[in-house]
């Protein structure tokens, strides 16, 4: 034996094992990974590394997505772990993650309790429906969500917004696509140390306090917010960085109009939210048919200047949602069946927008259509909001009847589609009062003509920020925002809200990252099931053929290398 030939063997063994070693110890200290995606799914944005890179605290995320979960839920929880391990290489240990299974198959009681201590903090819980191979229908409950905690506060994060319009593979998808806007936003809420100011404001019979409840608790976890009211004073709102006019009903006086207008040129953000018909649908348990009369704010000057007009109309589209009709004959037990009301359109929001994008679709109650107007250079329009494919626009006045239930409309009976409904403007805007006589002021204030680079939102609609509210006997309960009491749904009225107030304020760049788009690369189901049993073969066959073919391969080498030697 050739002692040299055994040591120098024996050497390339050891320097194999020690650079393996080496190489093992190097990764488990540097994390790094090449994203070759074409969307650059793996590649955090520059926002939140900066939100990140400042955090202070310990911020804790508890994730109930572990235990038993749908198939479909492997794929969120990994890329949510994935995300947050990503956190964790900028942010250290300022962030800590855990994943827990919120069912406990050993006692049912604290299962219960731990359902209804999350529902009771805002995660939403899925009843999720499944077959097994043998075709048993099964079905658990799923919290796709997280509780965050730094020191004493609290915040949680919904990762699925499901919508009625798209299958569960979207819905996962969109979940996946939003993943990083959520873990940021939650980081940015409990870190945030001083907040700007938004208000909304009152004196016109606007939408008072148990009306914007729901969403006035959404804007604190971001905002001071307040309730304003002008009386007279022009230069009362120039505290505030946003202004929220929530369905008004008396007209405003010039006073008025001259303290938004300044507010708007010195760069404030004003959420319009206005039914320019009032149509009394509370009547309608009462007597068979409403009209629905115009309401005059005086605001069609104002808005007409920055660059939309409000028509006095009424949309009705087939893509709505429905109320419990009684079908019983007169004198009969009542026999109460869900009919579409086509007053309430359900709108789809687009996802070209960061304000919209993965969002539910959105109630809306006897909408108006928006016209942009003039060709302005300083401000550009972008519809958020427009009605179905199947529309229908009724005059003022308008008639409001349940016989309408008792048709069938057709395609030739909604004769209009894709009717605006919210519009945002961005850019620079002319003062309504610009070469105008002002009216009595008991201010001295300068009157600016040209306002700074701002933005404003225009829904004509009033009730898309109001949320039901529970009479008992001796308190009122308000409801979530978007809830609907007769199908149970929660509509993504509030996320549209609170996205608008945040897109409008410009927080910290967050709603850019809503605008990344991960493309969904899903299996063929109808192959699946037709090719089933020949994917089976290969996948079981393929690896024992391809170790057959490797090992005679390298026999055959062998061989010819011994014959040589």
């Amino acid at each position: 034996m050739d002692v040299k030939k055994l040591h120098k063997g024996s050497s390339k063994i050891i320097i194999v094992i020690v650079s393996f070693i080496v190489i093992l110890f190097i990764a488990s200290k540097v994390h790094y990974r090449f994203d070759l995606t074409s969307e650059k799914r793996y590649t955090l944005s520059e926002t939140t590394k900066k939100v990140l890179k400042n955090v202070a605290d310990t911020i804790h995320f508890k994730v109930y997505l572990d235990g038993d979960l749908p198939i479909s839920f492997y794929r969120l929880r990994s890329e949510i772990k994935d995300q947050l391990e990503e956190f964790t290489e900028i942010a250290g240990n300022h962030i800590t993650f855990e994943f827990v299974n919120p069912a406990n198959d050993d006692d049912q009681s604290l299962t219960q309790k731990t359902y209804e201590f999350l529902s009771s903090n805002g995660l939403i819980p899925f009843t999720i429906e499944e077959k097994d191979d043998k075709g048993k229908q099964t079905s658990r409950v799923v919290f796709p969500g997280a509780i965050v905690t730094s020191r004493n506060k609290l915040v949680s994060i919904n990762f699925l917004k499901t919508s009625a319009l798209a299958n569960s593979d979207q819905n996962i998808n969109n979940a996946v696509q939003g993943i990083e806007y959520e873990l940021v936003n939650a980081i940015r809420k409990l870190s945030v140390k001083q907040k700007s100011k938004v208000a909304f404001l009152t004196g016109h019979g606007e939408l008072d306090r148990n009306q914007t409840a729901s969403l006035a608790k959404a804007l604190d976890e971001y905002y001071t917010v307040e309730r304003v009211k002008i009386d007279s004073s022009v230069l009362v709102l120039q505290k505030y960085k946003s202004l929220i006019i929530a369905k008004p009903t008396k007209a405003f006086s010039e006073i008025d109009k001259l303290a938004i207008d300044q507010f708007v040129m010195n760069g404030g953000h004003v959420v319009w939210l206005l039914d320019l018909v009032n149509v009394p649908e509370d009547s309608l348990a009462y007597e068979r048919m409403v009209i629905g009369l115009a309401n005059q704010l005086n605001l069609d000057d104002q808005l007409f200047r920055y660059g939309v007009r409000i028509n006095y109309n009424v949309i009705l589209d087939n893509q709505c949602a429905v109320i419990p009709l009684n079908v019983a004959a007169q004198g009969a037990q009542p026999q109460w069946n869900p009919s579409p009301w086509f007053f309430h359109p359900l709108i789809s929001p687009p996802s070209t927008n960061p304000i919209t994008k993965n969002l539910n679709v959105i109630k809306v109650e006897c909408a108006s259509v928006i016209d942009t107007v003039g060709e302005a250079t300083d401000h550009k329009a972008t519809v958020l909001l427009r009605s179905s494919d199947y529309s229908k626009v009724l005059a003022t006045p308008v008639p409001v009847s349940f016989d309408l239930l008792e048709q069938t409309p057709n395609q030739y009976f909604f004769d209009k589609y894709n009717l605006p409904i919210g519009v945002l403007l961005e850019g620079t805007f002319e003062s309504i009062y610009k070469n105008r006589m002002l009216p009595k002021l008991r201010e001295n204030i300068k009157i600016v003509n040209h306002s700074k680079q701002t933005s404003m939102i225009v829904i004509a609609d009033g009730d898309i920020a109001r949320n039901e509210v529970r009479k008992l006997a001796y308190d009122t309960i308000p409801q979530q925002l978007g809830y609907d009491r007769y199908t149970k749904e929660t509509y993504g009225n509030k996320d549209f809200m609170l996205n608008a107030v945040n897109y409008l304020c410009d927080d910290a760049g967050l709603l850019n990252i809503r605008s990344r788009e991960l493309k969904i690369r899903l299996l063929n189901k109808t192959r699946i099931t037709d090719e089933r049993t020949m994917w089976q073969v290969i996948n079981i066959l393929g690896p024992i053929v391809m170790l057959i073919v490797f090992g005679i391969s390298l026999s055959y080498v062998r061989k010819r290398k011994n014959r040589k030697n």
